[in-house]
């Protein structure tokens, strides 16, 4: 299966679902204005790779029987994707990723630094939450026209009560999540701007873009053992 074939590690018009592929909250502008790095880039190559993975895994589900699953449209938003993100050299991806998913509903109390339920479900590698990790890269549009016939992949079991996605496959897609995590974590730490902020003799550690969640990116930089550096 996927697990032997891989190993993680501006236009005037946007394509079909450009505007859906990453739908984060806050002024789109902006996050496609996002300068691209080397993570932002490592983000987009670990992304396709992980959409080429779930391919083949469905390809093989489909190949066992299970006839109802269809990968024409989920092809065509990986087509779309890699299109957008060649198109815009942009780092959108990351920080649309980040913004969305990371990012508590309902922001702090002052004091209190807050990690995301998918983000906290991500860390737990909690199969359940791995469709809806996955649909958080989309708006509800996409996710209903798209993704609603593949949600329940990691429930679905067989005739013999495996689960249709094996447990080598499962640990293989999370990696390739983790991953994608961890070049999020980079790339906002970076197109941020770290910067050291001393008062009262103490020394702050935050960013001159978005301080308010600075505190939130080192708690996630140290759930995942991520290095980063002022």
């Amino acid at each position: 299966m996927c697990a032997k074939r891989n190993n993680p590690e501006k236009m005037s018009e946007q394509p079909e679902y450009a505007d859906d592929i990453l739908n984060a909250r806050g002024d789109k502008s902006a996050i496609w204005d996002t300068a691209e790095t080397e993570h932002s880039k490592r983000f987009f190559e670990n992304l396709m790779k992980m959409a080429e993975c779930f391919t083949m895994i469905i390809e093989d589900i489909i190949d066992d029987g299970y006839t109802e699953y269809d990968i024409k449209k989920l092809v065509e938003v990986q087509d779309t994707t890699r299109a957008t993100a060649e198109m815009y050299g942009t780092g959108f991806l990351p920080t649309s990723f980040y913004l969305f998913s990371a990012v508590p509903k309902d922001q702090n109390t002052p004091g209190d630094v807050q990690v995301s339920e998918i983000w906290q479900k991500i860390h737990e590698r909690d199969d359940k939450y791995f469709a809806r990790t996955l649909s958080s890269f989309f708006s509800p549009k996409t996710q209903n026209d798209v993704l609603s016939g593949y949600l329940d992949l990691f429930d679905r079991t067989d005739d013999d009560g495996g689960f249709l996605v094996n447990t080598d496959d499962r640990q293989l897609l999370w990696d390739w999540v983790v991953a994608l995590v961890k070049c999020a974590i980079k790339h906002e730490h970076e197109v941020r701007k770290p910067v050291i902020v001393e008062s009262a003799g103490k020394e702050d550690y935050t960013h001159e873009r978005f301080p308010d969640d600075s505190q939130r990116l080192i708690k996630y930089a140290d759930m995942w053992d991520v290095e980063i550096e002022w």
